[in-house]
């Protein structure tokens, strides 16, 4: 299989990196990124930095469809928790939506109209996934903010009660592979608690062993 890796942050983009056998090179799209290619047991995956946000991923994701011929998509790194997940779970999103987006009426909220309130993540990708020790379903919601209190992780959960995670990146892309009928699914290692307290801590004590249980994810692909 030919997957495609999007991650936001140098430190993410590293830790995968490190995962990858057999690593190459590999330039593509409009604007120079970090990217390469390598090998996860018999996968052969495309890794690229896109930025931090949507509209960083979304364009990547379309350069990635439009330059590699990929079998699915994935948005991994970090994401932090909206209740019930606790720093050192990973998540495997059984769909994306946006909680920044608000069309008005009669569209719902995160739903950009004339396209789905979210979108599902591949059954195949995600059953796969979840045959992994210890990673978790959940429902990721994006928006061009970082939440980093109480109150604004209210806010979403006022709205989104079903959510689990939150992100910065992940439905954009999940709706690029819709628009282009790309299987994707994003797999998040919850971060923080969208307080503001352990994010910097996290990278020191938890990442390599999240990311670790990630690679084992793209074995089973």
């Amino acid at each position: 299989m030919n997957v495609g890796i999007l991650v936001a942050m140098d430190k993410e983009y590293h830790l995968i990196r490190s995962l990858l056998k057999n690593v190459k090179p590999y330039d593509f799209g409009t604007r120079k990124k970090a990217c390469c290619c390598g090998k996860v047991g018999e996968n052969t995956v495309f890794l690229a930095k896109c930025g931090i946000g949507k509209v960083n991923a979304a364009v990547t994701t379309t350069e990635f469809l439009n330059s590699c011929s990929l079998d699915a998509i994935i948005s991994t790194g970090v994401a932090g928790s909206l209740g019930k997940l606790t720093t050192g779970d990973v998540l495997a999103s059984t769909s994306c939506q946006y909680w920044d987006v608000w069309c008005g009426e009669p569209n719902t909220k995160g739903q950009v109209q004339g396209l789905p309130v979210a979108y599902p993540s591949s059954a195949d990708l995600f059953k796969k996934a979840y045959l992994v020790d210890g990673v978790k379903p959940g429902i990721i919601v994006s928006g061009d903010r970082f939440i980093t209190s109480e109150d604004e992780k209210s806010d979403i959960r006022c709205n989104f009660p079903d959510a689990d995670a939150v992100d910065m990146e992940s439905a954009a892309i999940a709706q690029a592979c819709y628009l282009y009928n790309t299987n994707f699914i994003s797999i998040r290692a919850i971060s923080d608690g969208c307080d503001g307290k352990e994010y910097d801590n996290y990278w020191e004590t938890l990442a390599k062993e999240n990311f670790n249980v990630i690679s084992k994810i793209l074995k089973k692909l």
